[in-house]
């Protein structure tokens, strides 16, 4: 028979939350670190040089494999500190970079940052696997609505941990 996690104390869960927000800007952090990055290399590199036409194959080794890694480094480097019972929130860490920079976080983030109108079609999340499936393009709407739901996800997964899990 599966033994169920006890709830934990009052005490416990104030700790949880503050470790909670530490960590929640931790991933922030690193998250901004890559949207201004992209924003650097694509202005300082790629448009000086005429090399545009390889910004999709940047894209992709930058977000589908660079940032990857770096979210699992962050959520690995938090089961070593913590050991192998932290597994949990380590990969809530990896999941949650996951979902900030493949359900469309990204670009919302980046139009905000340099304070730029979010298009009506954002062509380049196209075909976009995680992304509202679709082969339309994709619109304003099915961002913001993507965006609604990736904040829905991390909230529930952050807020299971904090209330069953020692952080």
């Amino acid at each position: 028979m599966k033994k169920k996690p006890a709830k934990i104390d009052r005490e416990t869960f104030k700790n949880n939350l503050l470790n909670a927000l530490f960590l929640q800007i931790l991933i922030f952090s690193v998250f901004l670190a890559i949207v201004y990055t992209d924003r650097w290399i694509i202005e300082e590199l790629f448009k000086p040089y005429s090399l545009l036409h390889y910004v999709r194959l940047f894209h992709w080794v930058f977000f589908d494999v660079l940032s990857n890694v770096i979210y699992a480094c962050l959520g690995l480097s938090y089961v070593i500190a913590k050991g192998l019972r932290g597994w949990r929130i380590g990969a809530a860490i990896f999941l949650e970079g996951v979902i900030l920079i493949r359900l469309g976080m990204e670009d919302l983030l980046y139009y905000m940052l340099f304070k730029e109108v979010v298009p009506s079609r954002l062509p380049w999340l196209n075909y976009n696997p995680v992304l509202v499936a679709s082969t339309f393009a994709v619109s304003k709407a099915g961002l913001t609505l993507s965006i609604l739901i990736s904040i829905l996800i991390i909230a529930t997964i952050w807020m299971l941990l904090i209330y069953r899990y020692k952080i």
